[in-house]
Formats: C-alpha cells, structure tokens, sequence
C-alpha cells in the first residue's frame, strides 16, 4: 500500500459516509500529514484509542462466526448497465496495492470505489466496527390537520375567527400517506416516484421516523430489528432526510459548512491515529472532490439574497453536507433539483457506489431523472395521491404496469413513465384496455395489493422480519447482501451496532446519548461557527460599532462636563438613564437573527450534531467580546465627556452595570424569540417590553408613584435594578452645590444661608449643598447599601432567561410541516372547495390540494383543442431578431480578476425555441442576465443588438424574463398578479377591460382556471412548485413581451409530467410566433426535441456549440461525432451525451478542449457569417420604423397609473397578511393602555406635571418598536421590487416609494387613533383643562402627523439598509439620536451651546412641545407635602414679609402658602405648569408654529425616503466597493 501524505485522504470518508457492516482490523501506520498542528479539539478530547475496547466480546463473537476479511476489487466504478445489485465486495485481488495507480488520490485520476476500498482495507488492520442498517416500513399511515385548502385569512377574519369556528365545519385530520411498506436491506437504493404532492416528502421522512410535527402515525417501522423508537432516541445522527430546500446559513463559506458537519460527527475511534483536523480535513476535501465543491470553499454559500455560490453548487453544498453526518440510512428530497443531468447523475453514482461499498441505504425522489439514473436503483417505489401503487424490485416495474395495461412512448425513460401512471392527462392505455385499467389511486392500491410483486414483498419483509428478531436463532436464510455473514444472529448485530456507536463517542459522552462529541465539542464548534458568521458580516458589526461611538460622542457633547451642582442633577439622572436603555435596546435586532436561523438549527438538531443549547450558549458568548468592545468605547468616551464620578471604582462600576444590563437585555430578547412561533408575534411582544423597560426603568416616573396595579412590573425590569446602582454609584456619599438659594434677588444677599433654601427635592432647610444619599432615597426610595445586591438580581435574571432559551431550544420545536396546501379568496373558490367545506371536509391531499378519489382542484384544460390555438393566436408574434457577438463579462471577486462569460455569440429569432444548457456554474444564468440588462456589477463587452442596431430604453420592458426563483408578491392571487403584469407593462393605448382579456386567454393557456384565486402565498402554504411556476411565466406572458421571452430554469424542481407540459406550452408559443431562450438543467430525449436550437456553455463561460439541434438532434450529434467524439447510442439522451462529451459534472473530465474545437469549426463560421448578415440585412433596410412616443418610454403606463395600480397592490397586501395588522393593533392598544395606567390620573403636583411630560415622551418613544415592525414588509416589497418588477420596468421606482408610503397612512391613522384614545384618557389629560375639545383634537391631530413621520422616517431607514437586522440597529441609532436633543432629558438651558442648533433642528423638539404645552398650558400647580420647600424666616418677620420682595419681582416665583407664619415657611416652587414649562423652553404660544414645522418634517422625510431609495437602490452607487459594504451585497 502506498504510504504518502495523500493516504490519510482515505481514512476519512469511511467515517464521512460511514458504516459498512464487516467488522475490520486496522494495524495503525506512520503516515505523515499536511496538518499536523495541534488544536482545541485535541484539548477536548486527548484520547485516539487504535483499537475498540468496548466491543472486543462481541468482535470475538464475530469472529468466531466465519467473517471473512476483505479483499478489495479492481473493479471500476459501476455503470449504468453494470448490476446494481451485484456484491462489489469480493475480487480475487488481495490488496490495495494491486489497484491500478494511488487509490487515495484526488486529482485528475480520482476514482471513489477505489478510494473507499482502500479505506475499508485501513479500517479493517485498526480493528474498527462500522455499521449499516435496512429498513422495514410496515402498513404505514400518516396524518395531518386540514383538507389540501383553506380560505385565505384577512384582517376582519381575526375577529369573526370564533364566529366561523362554530358555522364552518370543520376537518380534523386527513391521509398523507395510506397503508404505505417499504423494505430495503442494507445497501440497497430505492427511488420513490410520484407526481408533486403525492406523499414522496411524507414517505421519505416516514422512512428516516422524521414524523413528529405529523397529527397520527400509524404502522410500524424497525431498521434491522431495532426499534424506530430506540433508533431515534439513541442513533439520531444515523438517519438523514435531506430536504428539498436548501437551508444554510448564507454567510458561511462552503468549507465551513462541510467542516462544522464533519467536526460534530467526528468518531472517537479515528483510523491512523489521525487528529480531529486532521481527519475534518481529509472529509472536507474528500467530499468536495465527489461533488466538485473544492474551487467554492471560500466562496459563501449565500442565498436567494446573499450572493455566494451559484444554485447547482448550494444543492451540492446540501448534499455535501449531508454525507459529512455519515448516515446508515439517508433519504433525499429530489436533490438533483438544480443539477445538470451529469452532475445529477455524478450524485446517484456516489450513492451506489457507498451502497456498494460501505453499506450505505438511500431513498430518493428524483424528478425527471434520466434512464442511467434509473438502473442504479435496487427498487422502484410509486406513490399516487398517498397510495403505494408499487414497491418492488427496479427491473421489474415497467413491466407490472405494462402487464396492467399502459403504453409506454417509445423514447420516454422508465421514470417518466412510472411517473405518469399516477397523472390521468399523462398516462395512456393501451388499445383494448381502455375500460379494464385501474383509474382511481383506490382502484390501483387494490391491484397493486392483489399482485404477485406485492405477495414477493410481504414473504420478503415477513423473512426480513423474522431475520432481524433477537429471539429468532441464526440460521442461513440471511440476505445476500447481509456482510455478517449468514449466521449472525440479531442479537450479536444488534449489540455491534450499539458498540460500534459507542467507539465514535468520545470520552465523557454517555453510551446512550445520540451526540458523537462532548457538549463542550459542541460548544467550541457552534462558537467557531458563531465566530464566522459575526466576522462574515461587516456591515451588521460595522453599524453596531458605528452605532455606539457615534451616540456616545454625541450624548457626551450634549451632556458635557456636567458641574457638582444642583443644576446638574437631573442631567446626570438622564445620562445614566439613556447610557443603560441605550446598550440595552441595542440587542432588540436579535429578535429577527434568530428567526433567519430557526429552521437551520432545526436541520441540524434532527442530524444530532449537536444540542440546540450549544448553539445558544456560543451565541451568546460569541457576542460577548463585540458588546465588550462597543461597550468600552461607549463608556469611556461618554463617561470622561459628561464628567461623571472620576474615581476608578466608579468607572468601572459604571462599566459593569452597562455590560451586565446590556448582556441581560440580549437573553431576554433571545427568550422572546425561542418561545415565540413567528417573528411577529416576537417582535410585537419585544416591542411591549421595550415599553415596559424604558418606563419602568426609574427615570421617567419614579415607581414610588406608579399604582399598585402595575408597580410589580418594576420588578421585573432588570434595568430597573442597573439604572437603581448607576445612581447610588453616582450620588452616594457626594455634596451637590446648590446652584441658586430661594429667596434670591435684590435685598437677599445679605441674609445668612440659614434663611434660605436648595430648591430640590430632599434639600435641608439652611443648607447650600444637596446630599447625593438623601436625593436618592427621598426622590427614587433608592438605599446605598442595595449597589452590590442588584447586581446578583442582575446576574440570576441573566441565569434565568439563559435557561429559558436553553429549554426553549431543547423542548420547543415550530417547525411546520403542514405540507403544500391551497389558500383561496373566499366566495372564490372552485366547486369542489366549496362542497368540501359544505360538507366538512374532502379527501384532498395535504401536499397539493388534490383529489384522492380522482379529481383534481389545480389543474384543468380547455374545452377542445379549437379552443386553445384560438387562445395561441392572441399570442404577440415577434418580428424583430435578438443577437449579441463577442460578449465577455468581467468582475472582481476579493481582488481577484474573473471572466465569466468569454466571448458569447448568438441570436434568437421569431417562432424559434432556443436552449441554453451547460453544467452547474457554466455561466447560463449568467448569460441570461446580462442579455436581460440584468447585471449592475462587473464590466459587460460586446454588441447585443436588436435588428442590427443598439438596446434602447425599452428592451427591458419589450422582453420577459421568467427567473428560476419564483419571486412574487405572497398575498396576490395569480389573476391579479396577471392582471397588475399586464395593466402596467402592455402600451397604454390598449384599454385596460382588452388587458384583462388577454390574461384570461394567458390562464387557460397555462390551465390555471381552477387556482386562478388562489393566493400564490410561500412554499408550503400556497401554490406548489409547479403551479408557482406556471404562475412566473404568466405574469411575464402577460405583459406580451413583442420582442423576447427569456426563461431560467423553468422546468427545475418539477416532475417529468409537468416539465414536459410546460416545455410543450414554449414550443406553442414559439409557433405562434414568440421568440424564446431558455435555459435547462436535465431535459430527456423526448422534452430535448422540442428545442430548435442550443447555446451550449462549458465551464467560464465558453462557448461550445451554437446552433441548430435538428430532427431527433441528428445535426447536434453529427457534429461532435465528427469532431471526435464517441458516438451516441440510438437509445441515448444527446442532451445527456453532449455533456457527458464535454466532461461536464461535478468530477468528469475531457481529452479534448472543445471551445477551441468549436472556434476553429466551420460551423462557428457559418454562425458569425449568419450574424453579419443578420445585421447587414437590417441597416441596409429602408423601413426603420419611428417609434412613437409611448414605444420609446421606458415605462408603458404613466406615473399616476404606476402609483395607483402598485398602491392598490400594497393594501391587499396588508390586509391579507393579518399577524402584520394585528400586532400593530395590539401594541398600540397595549402601549396605550400601558402607559395610560402607569400614569393614571394625574394631579397637580410637581411630580405629576413631570408625569405628564414623561407620558408624553413614552408616546413618541413607541415609534421604535412599531418601526421595526414596518420594516420588514417594506424590504420584502423592496425585494420583490428590485429581483423582478424594476429589471422589467415594470414601473417607476418613484411609484414604488409613493405607494409605500401612502399604504402606511391609514392603518396608522386609525391605530393611532386607538392608540391616543387609549393614553389620553386614563391619563386624565382633559381633567383641569380649560377648552378640552378644541386642545384634545390639537393633540390629536399633532400626534397624527408623528404617525406618518415615524412611518416615512423607518422606511427612509430601510431604503438605505440591506435588511431588517441592520436596518433596526440604524433605526436605533437614528431616531435616538433626533430624539435627544428634545430638551427631555437635557434641558435646553442646561445644552452646550455648540448643540442648541441641534435642539432647534430635531422635530420632537416640535412635537413634545407641541403636546405637552398645548395638554398642561394654565393648569395650577398643587405641591404635595414631600414636594414643597421648607423656609426659616429671620427672626421677627413672617414668611409674607420676608418672601415678598422675591414673589413680586419674580416672574418664575411660586406660590406662598403660609405668609403669616413666623416659621418653615411652606413655598411651592410653581404657580402654574407653565412654569414649569419653561424650565424645558417650552411655550405653549408655540403650538401652531410647531404643528406647522412638524408637517414640514413629515415632508422632508418622503423626500429622505425618495432621495435614499434612488441612491442606494437605483443609482450605480450601489456597485461601488462603497455601495456595496453600505447594502450588505458585497
């Protein structure tokens, strides 16, 4: 064997794919490694035992039973025409060395049987177990709530939801899944077969036990005799469903991905004394070389939002991902969704090579897979409306339903076929067997029950059974493919599974826990992962950063070098009070950080890679050293600015209650969102208790003064106890001078400071000072000694709301698995809807809405055939021809030059049907945006003209473009998707009543009639993937694109049956006279005959043939066969072929650069020739047209059209999305009635006017949360916006702004409404008021317009930001920042001169003013005992004689209430409210100059909204390196 650094590559997919069923021995080997450094997981577990301990009884026993040891095969990968089942385990060869080359090798000659050969070969001198298991599904049902449809939900039905539960019947449950078996032995495959929504999701998560979130199972499953109960509690991590979505998260790169899957299942017992790095790192390399993954693994992984990896790559990124977890058994969701055809064959060949090899069971739903796919499979399962119509071995299930009477088209691949025998439009029986076919999911059950296959299935898993029971003896009727040989008995496999599981855990791991590593494994890989994904998210830390030294500079210029004196008390009250709110509330953004990660976590927690509470407790300290950081800045900068306590004790006291406090605020707000199910009912509750904190912190009413009824929630305000220590370490033991005595003035200043007074609250009669201790206790009832005692409250409450999420993540689990369902408007459902609710509830299939008896909701035809080529006339018939030349697209990545595209040439012309195709990341989609105009990155060369001159302003909106993600508005129902499409993108001249007919001509084309009042909703609730798709290409056909109709991708993700139907729908259109190019991932023979011509990319973009692909693709074959390449047998796919001839795939590769074969053919000089003298023929032509007017604008409709149709648009929008409504009902009503109460009804005194004006900063302070709330749906619209309706100026992004901003107004004129109602009156505002109507409809009216001030100004905030996390740290940062300088916290007077313009520029300068002088203005002042000062006359005067000079000449003076007294004088420092008014600056003279201003700012914040939104998401500023750091798309 050859011993090199590239032999370790080996060791490590035994353990990545795990599991094969021998026993082995391995003798350890010297290799040496390229990684050999030491790491924290060596720290963490310090032991490699070479041999397995544990099991060395039960190895003997094995032994002892005659297992032979392995001797590996020469044998190459298997082919499609090879044996699936055949035992690729034996050979007559005796080792590795033998094998042909380095068998460990990945480069260019890396072959995976070989390599696994050699692993197993190494596993077995090291004496390790692996494991494998089958599967035996037996009689299984699985049920969900609902009945395939529901009415869709609006904003009233939250209210009359009561009333409907009692008229409406309802459904309780409904089959999934009926009766279902399934049987497969260890290292089998079997496809699974069915037409979307048939229960192929459902049974392969029945397969993997994954059916928790289901309503009733029933049946029994068991995985080579062990229960499925044990198996989930203790081998979890053995059983993998890979869904059909890929989940990640985007920030990562791909290495990273692979190596935090490979970290967490790392085994104990590691072959070769290899380290964790080690081994994490030969996995890595050893899967990305089988998926062709290595050149990504700095490239993130991305999303639909998040550039990264391209679409092919993220579904291997999946699957990758997915074999690092080393599972028995792994079952995959149609994950060749989004592979070419090689590529998609590439993966089904790792999986029987690993069932060859290792052992390894899958399940697989594969959509329109190829017939060499097909042949890899060990049996074939056929699903049709939740019934099992067939399970049976591969080879023998066309036949069973050719025997029953179907044809089979002559070219059509036997998945197709199998496929279409459950689609009643798609299925054909053959002639004379036209009334003896089963038709009904029913009547085939019952064949398929009466059957000889169905009676072989049952003997077999009766024998399976039997075979794997522990108190069944060892006998010799085992399976073949069984390795422990034919005598192991069940008991013996059963404690060698278990033992061998036990081996991978490390030291320290319980024997029955389901996790491989240690939870302190665990914690250190989710804190690594944390790590990365803070790191590879700058614009998130940049704002944050930002966010803290720029409000730290800011309040500490505002409070700036405060004096020791009584002036300067109350600022310092409110320094301390916005320091803590503001670290505090910095953390509210977590809220929707972990709802973007919720179903991530949940992916891995079904994988047992690690525990949830991992994940939250790295979370956690992950983001301890950032808010340690910005804390720092933040508190030194603000703490020496404002000249707070210069003592190093009250400092870094200072600086311990911020970090606390801050770091308790995080939990808190990571508790809302475990506990909550959806991030708006979070959000809504966070925003509660943003309101709760900010009032009953202390500051803005002392809880002294709060009514019984809610001065418990002080105490559960953690900042409560924060903000109570930041003022006993800022005032115990300090003198405050007093600033002025009263009496003052001319003929005082003689009179001895016995005669006088401090007038603050707790000042001694005769003092000149205010003692810090006796102001704290008599103003907030504060006592030194409690500093040290609130922060352990601190502390548990941080302990507690840490468990809360701990146990939260553990127990709770939102995922939903409702499966697809329909949602139609109500009074527009179909019939078969309606009778199904009269009746109470239809047997409709949870997954698609349709029919288990037959019938289908979704799907319908036309009448006749003369019906529907009248509606193809209407079609818009192209006459001008579409060309480019030269093309190369260039861009930078991270510095890095790369040419994507590399000299692109071609045409489309009228009624011709292009293809694109090439493998994953050849360039296709790539190609498609830049001939769209959809590219604003990189540098584009080259001509693309139209009849032979240059793109002008309208291309865009002449073309369609049909994305492969189907972007839409989730509210909107297909017609009226349809119908805004057409009004806004036909000319103007047709009439809108001619637009709408033409979309219903659209719908019968696509046969939408019976869904078309379905709402297209999400994934999962909503239009399944098909009818999405259908959906996309109407809202571009009915723009009626005269010039071109661009389509990417439109048949992925679909079953053969509906890829075939809508590439028949393209080929009509093509006839008709459109001009179509499209690209295509994994067509058959039958569906590649379609296409006229094909563009075929290889990898950077090269071109590799143009040109026309012939009848039965004769011309296509002909010319690579005549260039060289193998010839294509008659049965073969040429689109399969021709990628397989250019070495396309993941690992393929070619002898031959056929670019360069393809530049130096005659045809590539045909097609230049056919180009030039396109081009010629057009500028030599004397007919160019002018265009009108209306054909050259960019948009087809006018501005007050644009606005009226999108802001139409909007209000369904909100209205059929009621969790946005109704939280914003809620908090309002709740914010209202919550401050109202906490300020209800208020007095006279001091305090109370000081309530009144806090009250009125807690209304405007409300804006934060509902901001945040707003937020969000104004980026999902923007969203849609930007990806679809702006590239195809559709309309101005002008009329986008306006209908945003206009949708906003009356949902919060009328909350708002509910809102002041509900503080305006418990508060009592109108009880001493003099005119309460006409001051009471200022008020209204004034706080009306904040309503749209605080709607404009979040959504100016959200034009700039590139999403709703960052977006709510600006938010933040911004609106404290305009709400500082009020005069609130910081007197104007008290206001560095420098800001006084600032406190003339902030709009709640305007606003607060506003309110509170027009609500208190002439109120008599009452001081209450505890509020009046308390003077000592000199001797032989009364208070009267003394006070007089001081009442008289004193415009602020307050009022005597004792003159003749001799002694303590009583004097309340106000006469008025007003009064007290100007110490805040505040007139109420004013009112209508600020309403005024306040109008004018609403006004300014649409132009902030219009002039951000151009900036950032229409001009070029958005490429720039600037622009991109800025919008988060770099």
């Amino acid at each position: 064997m050859n011993q090199n650094s590239d032999t370790t590559h080996g060791q490590a997919l035994g353990s990545t794919l795990n599991h094969t069923t021998e026993v082995t021995r391995i003798s350890n080997s010297s290799d040496h490694f390229e990684d050999s450094s030491s790491n924290v997981d060596e720290s963490l577990d310090s032991s490699n035992p070479s041999s397995n301990e544990k099991a060395s009884h039960t190895n003997e026993e094995y032994r002892s039973k005659g297992n032979q040891s392995y001797v590996p095969s020469s044998s190459n990968e298997p082919s499609p025409e090879s044996s699936s089942n055949s035992d690729s385990s034996s050979s007559d060869d005796s080792s590795v060395d033998r094998l042909a080359g380095d068998p460990f090798e990945l480069g260019e000659n890396f072959n995976l049987k070989h390599y696994l050969r050699a692993y197993k070969d190494s596993l077995q001198r090291d004496d390790i177990i692996t494991r494998s298991s089958g599967v035996c599904m037996r009689d299984h049902s699985v049920y969900g709530v609902g009945s395939g449809y529901e009415f869709l939900k609006t904003f009233p039905d939250i209210f009359l939801q009561p009333y409907r539960a009692i008229t409406e019947k309802q459904v309780v449950e409904k089959a999934i899944l009926s009766h279902c078996h399934a049987l497969a032995n260890a290292g089998e495959l079997v496809m699974v077969l069915g037409q979307p929504g048939s229960g192929c999701s459902t049974f392969l998560r029945s397969v993997t036990s994954d059916t928790v979130h289901y309503k009733r199972v029933e049946g029994t499953t068991h995985y080579d005799g062990i229960d499925k109960a044990d198996m989930k509690k203790f081998f979890p991590g053995d059983l993998l469903y890979s869904g059909e979505n890929d989940v990640h998260f985007p920030s990562l790169t791909t290495a990273e991905t692979l190596d935090f899957a490979a970290k967490c299942r790392t085994p104990n017992n590691r072959p070769c004394n290899l380290t964790r790095q080690e081994y994490v790192s030969r996995e890595r390399h050893l899967i990305a070389t089988a998926f062709g993954l290595t050149h990504t693994f700095n490239t993130k992984v991305g999303n639909d939002f998040v550039r990264g990896v391209s679409g092919g790559e993220r579904k291997r990124v999946t699957i990758s991902e997915g074999f690092a977890t080393r599972p028995t058994i792994a079952c995959w969701d149609n994950s060749t969704r989004g592979l070419d055809s090689s590529t998609a064959f590439e993966f089904v060949n790792v999986l029987r090579t690993c069932a060859n090899e290792l052992k390894m069971t899958s399940f697989v739903t594969a959509y329109q897979a190829s017939e060499k796919i097909y042949k890899l499979f060990d049996r074939i399962c056929v699903l049709y409306a939740g019934r099992q119509i067939y399970y049976g071995p591969a080879d023998k299930a066309k036949q069973y339903f050719l025997d029953m009477g179907f044809d089979c088209h002559p070219r059509e691949t036997t998945p197709d076929f199998l496929t279409a025998i459950s689609d009643p439009k798609a299925r054909f029986p053959r002639k004379g067997f036209e009334n003896r076919v089963p038709r009904t999911p029913d009547e085939f059950e019952q064949m398929w029950r009466n059957s000889s296959v169905y009676a072989d299935l049952m003997a077999e898993m009766e024998s399976y059974d039997k075979r794997w029971t522990e108190t069944t003896p060892a006998s010799s009727e085992a399976p073949e493919k069984d390795n422990f040989g034919s005598d192991i008995s069940a008991t013996t496999k059963h404690e060698l599974y278990r033992q061998s599981a036990v081996a991978e855990k490390s030291k320290r791991v319980k024997d029955t826990s389901p996790y491989t590593v240690t939870f302190s494994q665990q914690l250190w890989y989710c804190l690594a992962r944390s790590w990365e994904r803070y790191i590879n998210d700058p614009a998130y830390i940049g704002s944050m950063a930002f966010a803290f030294l720029f409000q730290s500079l800011i309040i500490g210029s505002i409070f700036y070098d405060m004096k020791l004196n009584t002036v300067d008390v109350f600022s310092r009250g409110g320094v301390l009070f916005f320091s803590i709110l503001f670290c505090a509330l910095q953390s509210l953004s977590e809220i929707a950080n972990m709802f973007s990660q919720r179903p991530i976590i949940a992916k891995h927690r079904a994988s047992a890679l690690y525990h949830p509470a991992a994940d939250v407790i790295s979370s956690l300290i992950v983001d301890l050293p950032f808010r340690f950081i910005n804390i720092s800045v933040f508190s030194i900068v603000l703490y020496f600015l404002t000249n707070l306590k210069r003592t190093a004790g009250g400092f870094w006291t200072y600086f311990l209650f911020l970090f606390i406090g801050a770091t308790c605020m995080s939990a808190f707000f990571r508790s809302l969102a475990g506990i909550m199910p959806n991030v708006e009912s979070a959000s809504a509750l966070g925003g509660i208790g943003v309101l709760a904190i900010a009032i009953y912190t202390g500051y803005a009413i002392p809880n002294i003064d709060v009514g019984w009824w809610f001065r418990w929630i002080a105490y559960l305000d953690p900042l409560q106890f924060g903000f109570e220590s930041l003022m006993i370490n800022e005032f115990k033991a300090r003198q405050f001078e007093c600033s002025q005595l009263i009496p003052y003035g001319s003929g005082y200043d003689n009179y001895p400071v016995a005669n006088k007074i401090c007038p603050v609250t707790s000042a001694e009669p005769g003092t000149d000072y205010v003692d810090g201790s006796t102001y704290l206790y008599i103003s907030f009832n504060y006592k030194t000694r409690q500093l040290w005692r609130n922060l352990a409250i601190i502390i548990g409450y941080y302990a507690f709301l840490v468990f809360v999420n701990i146990v939260a993540s553990e127990t709770l689990n939102f995922n939903d698995l409702k499966g697809e369902y329909l949602v139609f408007r109500r009074g527009h459902a179909p019939d078969a809807v309606k009778a199904a609710v009269n009746e109470g509830g239809k047997p409709l299939d949870l997954e698609t809405g349709q029919d288990t008896q037959g019938g289908d909701v979704v799907k319908e035809s036309p009448d006749n055939e003369e019906e529907l080529n009248k509606e193809y006339e209407g079609i818009e018939k192209g006459h001008d021809i579409f060309s480019w030349r030269n093309l190369n697209y260039d861009i930078q990545i991270k510095g890095e030059h790369r040419r994507l595209l590399n000299g692109v040439q071609g045409f489309v012309v009228p009624g011709k049907l292009t293809a694109l195709m090439g493998e994953s990341g050849a360039g296709k989609t790539t190609l498609l945006n830049v001939l769209a105009q959809r590219v604003d990155t990189g540098v584009v060369t080259g001509d693309m003209l139209v009849n032979g001159r240059g793109l002008d302003s309208t291309f865009q909106r002449r073309t369609g473009y049909v994305q492969q993600q189907d972007v839409h508005i989730g509210e909107s129902t297909v017609r009226e998707a349809l119908r805004f499409s057409a009004a806004l993108r036909q000319p103007a001249s047709v009439p809108l009543s001619e637009k709408y007919e033409y979309v219903e001509s659209v719908i019968k084309l696509l046969e939408m009639e019976s869904y078309a009042e379905a709402i297209i909703g999400t994934p999962g609730s909503g239009l399944n993937v098909e009818q999405r798709k259908r959906a996309t290409i109407g809202v571009e056909l009915a723009a009626k694109p005269a010039l071109l109709l661009f389509l990417d991708e439109p048949t992925s993700g679909l079953d053969s049956q509906s890829a075939w139907s809508i590439v028949c729908f393209l080929r009509k259109l093509a006839d008709a006279g459109q001009a179509i190019l499209c690209t295509i991932h994994q067509p058959s023979a039958v569906l590649f005959d379609q296409f006229d011509r094909l563009l075929l990319l290889q990898k950077g973009g090269k071109t590799v043939y143009f040109g026309d692909i012939g009848e039965h693709s004769k011309t296509l074959l002909n010319y690579f066969e005549s260039h060289g390449a193998v010839h294509c047998p008659d049965d073969g796919n040429p689109a399969e072929y021709i990628l397989d001839v250019i070495g396309a795939g993941a690992t393929a590769t070619t002898n031959r650069d056929w670019h360069e074969v393809w530049n130096n053919s005659e045809e590539r000089k045909a097609i230049s020739a056919e180009l030039d003298k396109i081009n010629a023929s057009f500028s030599n032509s004397e007919d160019k047209k002018t265009l009108s007017k209306e054909d050259r604008s960019t948009y087809a409709m006018p501005l007050w059209f644009q606005v009226k149709m999108v802001m139409t648009r909007n209000f369904q929008s909100y209205w059929r999305e009621p969790s946005i409504l109704m939280s914003k009902l809620a908090l309002d009503i709740f914010a209202g009635l919550f401050i109202g109460f906490t300020f209800y009804n208020q007095g006279l005194g001091v305090q109370n006017i000081q309530n009144k004006l806090f009250a009125v900063f807690m209304a405007t302070v409300l804006a934060v949360p509902l901001i945040n709330g707003l937020q969000p749906k104004f980026i999902e619209l923007r969203n849609v916006f930007e990806v679809r309706e702006k590239p195809s100026n559709i309309y101005s992004w002008v009329a986008f702004v306006f209908s945003a901003i206009i949708v906003e107004i009356p949902f919060n004129l009328v909350f708002g409404t509910l809102f002041f109602l509900c503080w305006f009156y418990p508060i009592k505002f109108y009880k001493h008021i003099h005119h309460p109507g006409d001051k009471t409809g200022y008020a209204w009216l004034l706080y009306m317009f904040f309503q749209m001030y605080f709607s404009t100004f979040g959504q100016a905030v959200a034009s700039a930001c590139p999403n709703a996390q960052t977006a709510s740290v600006v938010n933040s940062l911004l609106f404290t920042f305009v709400i500082t300088f009020n005069g609130v916290l910081q007197p104007n007077s008290n206001l560095v001169g420098f800001w006084h313009w600032m406190h003339s520029l902030t709009p709640f300068t305007y606003l607060i003013e506003g309110l509170l002088s027009d609500l208190v203005h002439g109120l008599p002042v009452e001081c209450k005992s505890h509020e009046m000062l308390t003077i000592n006359p000199p001797s032989g005067q009364t208070c009267g004689e003394y006070m007089s000079a001081f009442l008289t000449n004193n415009t602020a003076a307050g009022n005597l209430l004792n003159p003749n007294a001799t002694t303590s004088c009583s004097y309340c420092p106000y006469q008025t409210a007003d009064q007290f008014l100007e110490r805040f600056s505040m007139r109420y003279t004013h009112r209508w100059r600020n309403l005024g201003i306040f109008v004018g700012y609403v006004f300014f914040n649409i132009f902030a909204v219009l002039l951000l939104f151009y900036v950032f998401r229409v001009m070029k500023l958005r490429s720039t390196w600037l622009g991109k750091k800025i919008t988060g798309t770099g």
